[in-house]
């Protein structure tokens, strides 16, 4: 399958000059055959077919945000549109006779995408054969809508009867691919997928693993492991624990696929630069919080959220510094919910809503999002301000110098890793912004890329005004200071003259 036909296959209009059109692989995206849709263990992908998404979705993203957008990204904007086109699963909407599957694959959503294929291409790279994939991000039908994804992963009939548990009992091989950004092993869902790979037979001794082990020290229990949905893991966890008897076993193979060592780390993608030499959150405070105030600005945050009361008893998703966490019962009428322009919620108390939202000046949210008027969102100005600091070249050499000289010649040292606030790495460039909260607090600083702190944040006017009249102030100063100097000079000379 050539670009063009699988940018025709998924209606996208990305599509390189000069292929010719393939009309047949467009048109047999019409129609699956029953039996085919009844064996989840079908609904693959080819290798060649993962390599053309990829490469539609650098040109979907561009080459410039493309490094760093992960699964859930790629998901949302070219995956969830084209299940909505054809009313099927992304490698059904391709193979709608379905592929017999090689190899099956766990993975987080929330590692980097690009990261993701190159660590599949390493796996693969002595193979000269290489397998259908099943990978539940295109092997299931994504939709907007949550009750298209439960009603396909939820059975009465157990754990072994969800689509995941069947294709794995069918799969030659188990494939873990490990990401940069968060642990793998985090979420439930993966915990099971390994623990039906060895209850079919696949691990050890048909399982690979790829990708960087940056979270071989992370030791975190099974029973520690985050879902969207409670009754999930209650479910998972039970299941486990009935066929292991020890959360311990679990932890310990677990363990085994967090560490492994992978001699050879994928090349293709900047993201897995060695990151073991990096600077600590510690450093980054001490060095560039006396410099935010200094040489940085104060801005305002201008995007603006969606905010409803909380119901007492409810669950919704929540997200800590970026990452997806389980559900959140909210614990009394006094709380707020509040719903990112990225879809992401979480819980704020009334004192928080006050302090970083304008609570007097609510708008209507924008017909666009029909879900959030009618569960009765409304729009809140943000208040947030921000100390802001952009990274400059000199800056970048503070944060190579963290890691030892290297004999290699392909070592990109156009960037460099620095600790998060709240623990995960992230990557540092010219031109992006560390910020830290306005006033000062001990909150840490964070690192936030110029795109996306330009589209979020302006200067603050009072402050901007503020700090010009600081400067006039100081300037002129200076200028009185050195006169009373010359002044005092003269008079000085004048006094030895006579």
């Amino acid at each position: 399958m050539t670009r063009r036909s699988l940018a025709l296959a998924t209606g996208s209009d990305i599509a390189e000059e000069g292929d010719p059109e393939d009309t047949t692989t467009a048109a047999s995206t019409i129609g699956t055959d029953h039996a085919t849709a009844n064996h989840p263990e079908k609904w693959c992908i080819s290798f060649e077919q993962l390599l053309e998404i990829a490469a539609l979705a650098e040109q979907h993203f561009g080459s410039d945000r493309y490094p760093r957008q992960t699964m859930r990204d790629v998901c949302r904007e070219i995956v969830v549109p084209q299940c909505a086109r054809t009313g099927k699963s992304f490698a059904l909407g391709l193979n709608p006779q379905g592929l017999d599957i090689g190899a099956y694959v766990t993975h987080s959503w929330d590692g980097y995408f690009a990261e993701f294929v190159a660590s599949i291409v390493t796996a693969f790279k002595c193979k000269p054969r290489k397998p259908n994939l099943w990978i539940c991000s295109f092997s299931l039908m994504q939709s907007d809508n949550d009750k298209v994804i439960q009603n396909q992963i939820h059975t009465s009939e157990g754990l072994a009867q969800t689509p995941f548990a069947k294709a794995i009992s069918k799969a030659p091989l188990f494939v873990c691919i490990r990401n940069s950004q968060c642990c793998l092993f985090g979420r439930i869902w993966c915990v099971a997928e390994v623990f039906f790979a060895k209850q079919y037979g696949l691990f050890p001794d048909h399982t690979f693993v790829s990708g960087p082990n940056y979270f071989a020290h992370v030791h975190m229990s099974c029973v520690d492991a985050r879902a969207t949905k409670t009754q999930d893991k209650l479910l998972i966890l039970r299941t486990l624990l009935q066929k292991e008897g020890d959360a311990e076993k679990v932890d310990a193979i677990i363990q085994e696929f967090r560490s492994h060592e992978t001699p050879n780390p994928p090349a293709t993608t900047t993201t897995t630069t060695n990151m073991t030499h990096h600077r600590s959150q510690q450093e980054i405070v001490r060095h560039f919080l006396p410099l935010l105030p200094k040489h940085g600005s104060v801005y305002r945050k201008i995007s603006k959220a969606f905010i409803r009361r909380g119901i007492k008893g409810e669950y919704i998703t929540t997200t800590i510094g970026g990452v997806k966490e389980t559900d959140y019962q909210v614990q009394n009428d006094t709380s707020w919910i509040v719903c990112g322009v990225a879809g992401e919620c979480y819980v704020l108390t009334q004192q928080q809503l006050e302090t970083n939202y304008d609570v007097e000046n609510p708008n209507e949210v924008p017909f666009s999002h029909r879900r959030l008027r009618k569960e009765g969102y409304q729009e809140y100005c943000s208040k947030r301000k921000a100390w802001a600091y952009q990274v400059t070249q000199y800056d970048l050499d503070w944060f190579l110098a963290a890691s030892p000289p290297s004999s290699s010649h392909e070592e990109d040292t156009s960037f460099a890793w620095g600790e998060a606030p709240w623990g995960s790495l992230m990557r540092i460039e010219p031109g992006d912004y560390l910020l830290t909260t306005y006033p000062l607090a001990n909150d840490g600083v964070y690192r936030c890329e110029r795109i996306v702190f330009e589209e979020t944040y302006a200067e603050d006017d009072d402050k901007a005004s503020e700090q010009k009249q600081q400067t006039w102030w100081n300037y002129n100063t200076l200028l009185l200071a050195i006169g009373g100097v010359v002044v005092a000079g003269i008079a000085a000379w004048r006094s030895r003259r006579q």
